[in-house]
């Protein structure tokens, strides 16, 4: 989202009481309520809920997460999505519970070149319901905008972040 919250220009936020909702959810870690949410296809997969109760421990302490949704209510993006240069995409399940479709469509009509697609499911990971809908999409996408889209943003001045990272050991 590129704000969260609603506002007196931004109707499609979710209300403060909502938003403070989710804070609660994920402050208190909440590993069955937040995978319930996130991956509701696999709400049922004791392995799955395993694996996510110890990702979620491993992930953040609840005081950080706690700070972190503190600070996310006041995010505010949308002044700088017109100055997004590359051809964006961005995809939103039809189903998901995670987050209001309205704020997905915002990006999409406040980024140059941006386009919006809903794809069937509940799950916010693409990788869970429905992988391939989302494999289509993309393929399309990337088919689309192909050489035309490097050339027309090479022009133009641009950063790139590139992350690595080598925890002590991994590689053994």
């Amino acid at each position: 989202a590129a704000r969260w919250v609603v506002a007196d220009d931004y109707p499609d936020g979710l209300p403060v009481e909502e938003f403070q909702a989710y804070e609660e959810l994920f402050a208190d870690m909440d590993a069955e309520s937040i995978l319930q949410l996130a991956v509701p296809s696999r709400a049922d997969d004791e392995d799955f809920l395993r694996w996510g109760r110890k990702w979620l421990r491993q992930m953040t302490s609840p005081a950080a997460m706690r700070s972190v949704m503190q600070e996310a209510v006041a995010i505010d993006v949308r002044s700088e999505l017109p100055s997004i240069a590359a051809p964006t995409l961005v995809v939103h399940r039809t189903e998901y519970a995670g987050s209001p479709m309205a704020l997905s469509r915002y990006i999409a009509d406040h980024v140059p070149d941006g386009r919006f697609v809903k794809i069937p499911g509940t799950d916010g990971p693409p990788w869970f319901d429905h992988p391939d809908a989302i494999l289509g999409v993309l393929r399309e996408f990337l088919s689309e905008i192909g050489v035309t889209a490097a050339v027309r943003t090479s022009a133009r001045r641009s950063m790139a972040t590139v992350l690595f990272t080598d925890l002590v050991g991994s590689t053994e």
